[in-house]
């Protein structure tokens, strides 16, 4: 069954996110993005799920089989497009990597506010 490409090209643009965008967070090619959103290929079954799970949203939405776009257990949580890319950085990555990071981030956000006092 074909990716309902208009869909699929509205979540991203909701996002504010760039192809390439969207490819570094799912770890996929730029270009693969670009021929899901013609039509021209469609995604695996496994990467299909991950899209879903990545827009808060249903497989079948995705699909097109459904005009429901967060069916129970699936509505988005409250977080800005931008949190939502900060999240799928580290989504996937070891809880080591993740610990990492977290911690990376507190330094740099401390040291940016100390900037604006």
């Amino acid at each position: 069954m074909a990716l309902h490409k208009e869909r699929f090209i509205a979540l991203r643009k909701e996002l504010n996110m760039t192809q390439y965008d969207l490819a570094a967070a799912m770890d996929i090619a730029q270009n693969q993005v670009s021929r899901y959103e013609t039509g021209e290929s469609n995604p695996k079954l496994d990467t299909l799920i991950q899209f879903a799970d990545f827009f808060h949203t249903s497989t079948d939405y995705l699909l097109g089989r459904s005009d429901e776009r967060h069916p129970e257990g699936t509505a988005a949580p409250d977080l800005t497009p931008l949190e939502v890319q900060v999240l799928a950085l580290v989504r996937g990555e070891s809880e080591a990597v993740q610990g990492a990071a977290l911690a990376i981030l507190r330094t740099a956000i401390k040291e940016l506010r100390a900037l604006d006092e």
